[in-house]
């Protein structure tokens, strides 16, 4: 059994209906996966990095934790935490990403949306690739971004069809493919998400997201069209911290979601 903690709120979110604490059953191949691959590499013991991360998930604590002093910059804090991420197995990143994808999908907010934004990992984020998958054999609008380098700081989301519709594209990730997929723009009449999910780089307990500075994020959580939009952080454990520094102008997310749980802020 997979526990999920869902926190109370006094502030913003979701109806008090969705703000219970709650166990649900273990993702398929998801929590019980994650457990068999800490105990396997708890004893090869062949890394001390690796194992010291295998005994912390096990107990629920966070490791290597970056100082989370609010007067750290965001430019320091990026660098520990991305270096935090990439040093992980990939052992470790598939059995965490199985055990978030499965707090998702038994989300009754993801079983009812219809148009949902989701992404494709780069460089160890949470894997998306069952929720994908599940999205399209489910018949939802699925929306991924695609940058265009022309226009700094601003993305598209694109209705994508199936991995077949998929590209290396800006910085190496993949994309929709421009000719398959055009965008959609946030002032169409058919545009407007149900639920998004969006990496980061770190987050906090307020909803405040740490990306890599771009702003590609910042400014499409900014239109209105996504005012109603279920926004949700997906990230490891570890990214999730005590605070940020925020700025005025910063979108918070309604949820955040880890290996380890799913709460509601």
């Amino acid at each position: 059994m997979f526990l999920v903690r869902v926190v109370p709120s006094e502030v913003g979110g979701l109806p008090e209906s969705g703000r219970r604490e709650h166990g649900t059953p273990a993702c398929e191949g998801g929590a019980s996966e994650l457990s068999a691959t800490l105990q396997t590499i708890s004893r090869d013991g062949n890394d001390d990095r690796t194992a010291s991360r295998a005994q912390l998930f096990t107990y629920g604590r966070r490791f290597s934790a970056p100082e989370t002093d609010i007067r750290m910059n965001k430019q320091t804090l990026r660098k520990q935490l991305l270096a935090e991420r990439e040093a992980l197995s990939a052992d470790m990143v598939h059995a965490c990403s199985m055990a978030a994808q499965g707090h998702i999908s038994r989300l009754q907010e993801w079983k009812k949306a219809r148009q949902i934004v989701l992404y494709v990992a780069f460089r160890n984020e949470l894997d998306t690739s069952e929720l994908l998958r599940q999205a399209w054999r489910d018949g939802k609008t699925v929306l991924l971004p695609r940058v265009d380098p022309e226009r700094k700081g601003e993305m598209d989301l694109c209705p994508c069809r199936g991995e077949h519709e998929l590209l290396r594209g800006t910085f190496g990730v993949r994309e929709p493919d421009p000719l398959a997929c055009p965008p959609m723009s946030p002032d169409h009449p058919e545009f407007g998400p149900d639920l998004l999910l969006t990496p980061g780089l770190g987050f906090d307990r307020q909803g405040n997201r740490l990306g890599f500075g771009a702003g590609y994020y910042d400014r499409y959580l900014a239109h209105p069209s996504m005012k109603c939009t279920l926004k949700i952080g997906f990230a490891y454990s570890f990214q999730i911290l005590p605070e940020l520094p925020a700025d005025p102008w910063d979108v918070r997310m309604n949820a955040l979601c880890s290996e380890k749980e799913l709460t509601w802020l």
